[in-house]
């Protein structure tokens, strides 16, 4: 209805006009050519964590064990590979695989799947709703031994910052939906949407992640033609000639042995995916996102971290222009961004703006570096990396020589560091738990 509408309207405003997100927005500015922020790194110091930190790719992004040959390494690019190099320092990192294209819950249960390992359960109740096969790939797990007490830290880029809040959301909470229809029909239900396991994650850090949603995907949200557009290009790259897995076989985007291009396209149209509300457009346009933030609830035993870049620049019209050494396929989203989003939104690191990255627009936050001691219970927002657009946080960016490959890694340094001080005051608190 109308006043349903305009209902909305209005709490999307408040987002947008936070006034937290964008006076620490405001105090960032950057120049077209201007050199980028230089992490410090650890200075030779590796502080070796105690629990897994497990990294999580992005849209349209793959892990190494499932990209297509022609791709480099998502956590790395063409500059270094992250968590091999990471790893031989002495940290303690590992690489997740999830689907590229999938909503953040599906995302979520397959990520609970590939750490802890079993075949996904994507849950009776979603699986009906949607029509999609509730049972996907079976995994061996990257840390079987995951249980309350025997934690890990979660690092997404992009995209794969809903996905981990989800997926610590529905440890804790499970799924309101999937419960209450597992008790009215019986059956099994999968752990992860049960709910009911704290303590299985030490800290969250979100790299660029679209917290407060983007004006991009609200764009496309809003676009069917684009929506199809877009499954029909993922359905024609799931045929049966490619080994790449898209993360869509559970609704039936796979080509089958005796089907001809033709009957697979139009069993994929029939579906009619694209206007279901099970997709990354949705979960990230602005009500979306929204939906999200009024969902997650906050552990007051947990770090949360954001890191964020900025690689926009005031242009002679008083909007905001992608800078000269952005990653050429961004421009177009950056200047989208600097001329249709509203004033505070509109620098950007390319898709997303700095005002939606900094951290979730309802939720507690401190301003803070990798060289303070961590907030638990709070968002610890640390200072945007100046020059580094979306991609150069995870090391893309062939054309940018100005963030270095020694860079990257200095900046994931600090970032696993820290990781391990947020495991130290977590054990200080909880001794003076154990000792009152």
């Amino acid at each position: 209805t109308a006043s349903d509408q305009l209902e909305e309207s209005n709490e999307i405003e408040k987002v947008l006009n936070n006034k937290d997100l964008n006076k620490i927005a405001q105090k960032y500015e950057t120049n077209r050519a201007s050199n980028p922020t230089i992490p410090k790194g650890n200075e030779g110091i590796v502080k070796k964590n105690k629990y897994p930190i497990i990294l999580v790719h992005g849209f349209s992004g793959f892990s190494d064990e499932s990209k297509p040959l022609i791709l480099p390494s998502y956590w790395g690019g063409v500059k270094i590979d992250l968590d091999k190099v990471l790893s031989q320092e002495g940290y303690s990192v590992k690489e997740a695989r999830v689907s590229p294209y999938s909503s953040a819950k599906d995302r979520a249960i397959e990520l609970y799947y590939y750490i802890k390992g079993g075949t996904v359960d994507y849950g009776a109740y979603r699986s009906k709703k949607y029509g999609f096969e509730r049972y996907g790939n079976t995994y061996p797990g990257i840390y079987k031994n995951w249980k309350p007490g025997k934690k890990i830290h979660l690092v997404g880029h992009s995209y794969g910052g809903p996905t981990i809040q989800l997926l610590e959301e529905l440890l804790k909470n499970g799924d309101r939906e999937e419960i209450k229809y597992h008790e009215q029909h019986g059956g099994n239900i999968s752990p992860i949407l049960k709910g009911g396991n704290n303590d299985m994650v030490s800290s969250l850090t979100t790299v660029a992640g679209p917290h407060n949603g983007s004006l991009i995907s609200e764009k496309i949200s809003k676009t069917p033609f684009l929506q199809e557009k877009a499954i029909n290009a993922i359905a024609l790259a799931s045929n049966k000639f490619t080994n790449v897995d898209f993360g869509f076989e559970h609704w039936g985007l796979k080509q089958r042995k005796n089907e001809s291009l033709l009957e697979y396209l139009n069993r994929v149209k029939k579906k009619q995916i694209w206007k279901t509300d099970d997709f990354p457009w949705y979960d990230s346009n602005l009500k979306g996102a929204k939906e999200l933030n009024d969902k997650f609830t906050m552990n007051k035993n947990m770090a949360y971290i954001s890191i964020t870049g900025l690689d926009s620049h005031r242009n002679i019209f008083g909007n905001q222009s992608s800078n000269k050494y952005m990653f050429t396929p961004l421009k177009p989203l950056a200047d989208f961004n600097g001329s249709k989003a509203p004033e505070s939104w509109q620098k950007s690191d390319g898709p997303i703006s700095l005002a939606s990255g900094l951290f979730p627009y309802n939720k507690p936050f401190r301003e803070t570096t990798f060289h303070q001691n961590p907030n638990l219970g709070v968002w610890n927002v640390m200072p945007t990396l100046k020059n580094w657009d979306h991609l150069d946080l995870i090391g893309w960016g062939k054309r940018d020589k100005n963030v270095t490959p020694s860079m990257v890694k200095h900046l994931y340094e600090e970032l696993f560091n820290y990781l391990s001080d947020v495991e130290r005051v977590q054990q200080k608190v909880s001794v003076a738990k154990s000792e009152r």
